[in-house]
């Protein structure tokens, strides 16, 4: 079983070696949350905000790139399958965190390196996040659920948003533990209060006030 944890990237750059377009993807995404480092002959665009240095990297020349860089992750993205194992394992005695294009996964000998990651598809909901993985099963269909997710759920974040509010008045009213899960459950499954979120937040505060009197007045 695998465990989605979030991990801040910011203490040092991403260390990216390859430069096709799948190192391309990976630079685009990791660039949003940390400087970037890419290595490689040859790349297939350089749109994204990085350091490019054209360079062949071998297991042997990567623990000093590593070295020189002090990476917060490796990830390893050439088109040579059995030269990204050799990478990372080399990144994983360095004590570095290392993501592969060709994920590690759990097999009958045993788990994968506990510095081997997976980095998943990544909904963005203006402060809410959701992750989405398929064990290296489906990058399609973690794609495909990620633009789901930012389609349907828009208002996520504004609902997270409004529930806070929702919660710590309620917690200062005196309201118990109980109670103010329900109230808050409530609010979550209330169409008209996600309809309210889409014209406005005061429109869905007013109906999330209505819900929550109603939820209150059920409780024991």
């Amino acid at each position: 079983m695998v465990i989605h944890l979030a991990h801040d990237l910011r203490g040092g750059p991403a260390l990216i070696i390859g430069g096709g377009p799948v190192a391309m993807r990976k630079v685009r995404r990791l660039t949003a949350e940390t400087d970037a480092i890419i290595l490689s002959p040859l790349f297939a665009s350089t749109d994204a905000p990085a350091s490019y240095i054209r360079t062949t990297v071998t297991p042997e020349s990567l623990p000093g790139w590593i070295t020189r860089t002090t990476p917060s992750i490796v990830v390893i993205a050439t088109d040579d399958h059995a030269l990204n194992q050799r990478l990372e394992a080399v990144a994983t005695d360095a004590g570095v965190l290392v993501n592969r294009t060709t994920a590690t996964t759990r097999t009958a000998t045993g788990p994968a390196d506990p510095l081997s990651v997976q980095l998943p598809a990544m909904a963005e909901l203006d402060g809410v996040t959701v992750s989405i993985a398929t064990g290296g099963a489906s990058p399609a269909l973690a794609g495909y659920l990620r633009e789901q997710i930012e389609t349907q759920h828009a208002q996520a974040g504004s609902m997270a948003r409004l529930l806070a509010e929702l919660h710590d008045e309620l917690r200062g009213r005196g309201v118990d533990t109980p109670a103010r899960r329900a109230a808050m459950r409530a609010v979550l499954r209330s169409p008209e209060v996600w309809k309210g979120l889409d014209t406005g937040v005061p429109k869905a505060r007013k109906e999330a006030d209505q819900v929550i009197a109603s939820t209150l007045e059920e409780e024991p």
